[in-house]
């Protein structure tokens, strides 16, 4: 192996022999470059970066409040598509043309400006966000299905956890980088064309590093499928649908908040690009250094479902700090919102991928990943209109009146409290029909906490 191949060893695979040294090795150094390649392009095209177009646009406070959240909105329509997936035996070329087609159509947006004026622009460039965003959701399940046949069992934790992280520190490092750009032309036109040209070169090097994939053979399904079945199927699968209902409700109430998060940074709490970054990067930095590693560790050692059961219980409290942000406690608030959600999201993105999965049977799979990711995107395209309506109760009802940014912030109070009672409810259920389950030990918490210690302060 030459010098160059061990040292990425050391920094990718950790120095983990098993990873370094599989056999599959080639098709899971290309699937970290793209997965690197995918999250650049998505930082750029989506969050603080696409309401910040948008708000250059002009759209209004509603349509801005959806923004983040429009590739999973878009998710939608997935469905529709799978039944199709399911049948295609070898899905490479599948996966490209979509990757190609959701790129070409997001980079149209830069021209509409140009082409159209003020009024049509925002429609215009929602139609093409949301046909980019529906090809990419195909697009993503597809090549999930793919990654899933290629990367062996085995080792797929490890090596989950070595991509994360691979992951997080482009998530530390590059919103910086982008947001002191579109800071340097004042949330400009230019701006988000440096950008935004940026993304488009990440994305044609992901599109690159896709056709060198294998492209593996799937089972397919031999019946044929009626539009009914892409639903019904997944639905009467009772233990599935167990993990679908809660889950899709804490998508429910967590965004009834957080819908709103870029709005109320840029626009009332006049944050800059920079520090919200720059924030983002802390909770990156926390996260590969502490958390990813924790989590799999609670994740192999306790339970999957006990690991998405305790993190989204760490959304409450920061929901609830959302709630009680002013113009003059941001700077103290906002870095413990962020420093919180370097604990949550980590733990919910290992123990709810890993959830979903170990409840998923092998022939099918995209007929059942679509499923509840609809179901999600549709909780994402209701959310926001109940946030908005909320907004609206509390203006005209003189409800926060007396608050500052009042209207936003009693939306956040609302939702922590919905998320609490989530939590309530999905303990007293778990207790009920499974009393021995490990989330209910006190046991797991213990070693939970051992874990924690040990992660922080690098105690054996």
């Amino acid at each position: 192996m030459s010098r160059f191949k061990r040292l990425v060893a050391a920094l990718i695979y950790m120095q983990d022999a098993e990873l370094a040294g599989s056999p599959n090795r080639p098709d899971m150094d290309r699937f970290v470059v793209q997965a690197v390649c995918a999250t650049m392009y998505s930082i750029l095209t989506t969050g603080v970066f696409l309401s910040g177009y948008l708000i250059y646009l002009e759209a209004p406070e509603w349509l801005v409040s959806y923004a983040s959240m429009m590739p999973t909105i878009a998710l939608i329509a997935i469905p529709l598509s799978a039944g199709w997936v399911e049948k295609k035996e070898r899905r490479l070329r599948l996966t490209v043309a979509f990757d190609i087609l959701q790129r070409l159509a997001f980079v149209l947006i830069l021209a509409v400006p140009f082409l159209l004026e003020r009024k049509l622009a925002v429609p215009v460039c929602c139609f093409l966000l949301t046909l980019s965003y529906s090809l990419n959701g195909i697009y993503g399940t597809v090549l999930n299905n793919i990654f899933l046949q290629v990367i062996p069992l085995k080792i797929r934790g490890r090596y989950l956890s070595a991509r994360y992280i691979m992951l997080t520190i482009v998530n530390a490092v590059f919103p910086i980088i982008a947001g002191q750009v579109v800071d340097r032309f004042e949330g400009g036109y230019t701006g988000f064309l440096v950008i935004y040209s940026v993304a488009a070169a990440a994305g044609a090097v992901e599109c690159y590093v896709n056709t060198r994939l294998t492209n593996p053979v799937f089972k397919t399904i031999k019946s044929k499928l009626k539009i009914r079945d892409i639903f019904a199927i997944p639905a009467k699968d009772k233990a599935f649908m167990a993990y679908v209902i809660p889950n899709i409700l804490f998508y429910l109430f967590l965004y009834i908040g957080a819908s709103f998060s870029y709005v109320f940074m840029l626009r009332y709490l006049n944050l800059s690009y920079t520090y919200i970054n720059t924030l983002a990067m802390v909770s990156a930095v926390l996260q590969i250094l502490v958390f990813y590693r924790f989590w799999g560790k609670v994740n192999d050692r306790v339970s999957p479902n006990f690991t998405m059961l305790l993190s989204m219980c760490l959304y409450v409290p920061e929901m609830l700090l959302w709630g009680f942000m002013t113009n003059k406690s941001v700077y103290f608030i906002l870095p413990i919102c962020y420093c919180i959600s370097s604990v949550n999201a980590s733990g919910f993105a290992i123990g709810n991928f890993n959830r979903r999965y170990e409840l998923t049977p092998d022939e099918g799979w995209v007929l059942y990943d679509s499923f509840a990711n609809a179901l999600i995107a549709l909780m994402f395209l209701i959310s926001p209109f109940i946030a908005n309506l909320l907004r609206k109760v509390a203006l005209d009802g003189g409800i926060a009146g007396s608050w500052e940014n009042g209207h936003i912030r009693f939306v956040y109070i609302v939702g922590a409290t919905l998320l609490m009672l989530l939590q309530i409810y999905c303990y007293l259920a778990l207790k009920r029909k499974s009393p021995d389950d490990p989330a209910l030990k006190k046991e797991s918490y213990k070693l939970a906490a051992a874990m924690l210690w040990k992660s922080v302060f690098g105690m054996k």
